[in-house]
């Protein structure tokens, strides 16, 4: 088993979200965690998402 986390994350989003609050994240976890690999689809439009609440509340605590 694994010490720290690896594998990859994928991450659907509006640009704007990306810009003003996951990018500024990026440099802290990809340091911390260089094992993880961060996918991300600017996207626009209605996804259905399994992991849609999950994700709500992961950004609602960065």
């Amino acid at each position: 088993m694994r010490d720290k986390p690896a594998g990859t994350v994928r991450i659907t989003c509006a640009e704007f979200i990306l810009r003003t609050t996951l990018l500024p994240k990026l440099t802290l976890l990809s340091n911390e965690y260089p094992d993880i690999n961060v996918e991300f689809d600017v996207n626009y439009g209605f996804r259905d998402n399994q992991g849609i609440l999950c994700g709500f509340f992961f950004v609602n605590t960065i």
